[in-house]
This record gives C-alpha cells, structure tokens and sequence, in this order.
C-alpha cells in the first residue's frame, strides 16, 4: 500500500540509520564508513524511496551528525523525509 504525502506517494519502504558500516578504532571510537555510507543513501534515493529514520541515541549519540554529511549536505531538502525520535527514558520532567 502507497500513501500520498504532498502530492507524492509515500512507498512503504524506509531506510534505518541505526546500523551504519563502520571501522572500529580504539576503545569505543567509531571511524564511519562514508564512502559507503554515501553509496547506500544515493542507491536508495536514486530506486525513488526518500523516508529515513535515525535517532540520537543510534552510534553512541553520533548518528545524527552523520546523517547530516550524508545526507542533508548533499541533497536538496525536498528530496527527502527525515525523522528522529527522542527515547521516552532520557525524559526527566
């Protein structure tokens, strides 16, 4: 099942940001992968899917910074749709 969403079909697929290819240096350091990183995110807006999904917490709170070189730096804002979701646990008041 599609959706319309301003004018254009929502298709039922989506693309997590959780589990990005990464290396691993050190203790508890993260060096991404954006080369291919760069690569899903293209392949995937170029089938004609646009809906990503991340959160701060995905990657150690470093997910979101990554999202942004990815995919906000190098694509038109209309292109996509991003959401983010805040864990109901990191509410105090």
């Amino acid at each position: 099942m599609n959706y319309i969403k301003q004018g254009m079909v929502l298709k039922n697929l989506g693309f997590g940001m959780m589990r990005l290819p990464e290396f691993k240096e050190g203790k508890g350091t993260t060096n991404f992968d954006y080369e291919q990183i760069y690569k899903m995110v293209d392949t995937f807006l170029e089938a004609g899917f646009y809906y990503f999904d991340t959160s701060y917490v995905y990657h150690n709170g470093e997910n979101e910074g990554v999202v942004r070189k990815v995919l906000v730096e190098r694509h038109p804002r209309n292109a996509f749709t991003l959401a983010t979701k805040f864990p109901t646990w990191a509410i105090t008041k």
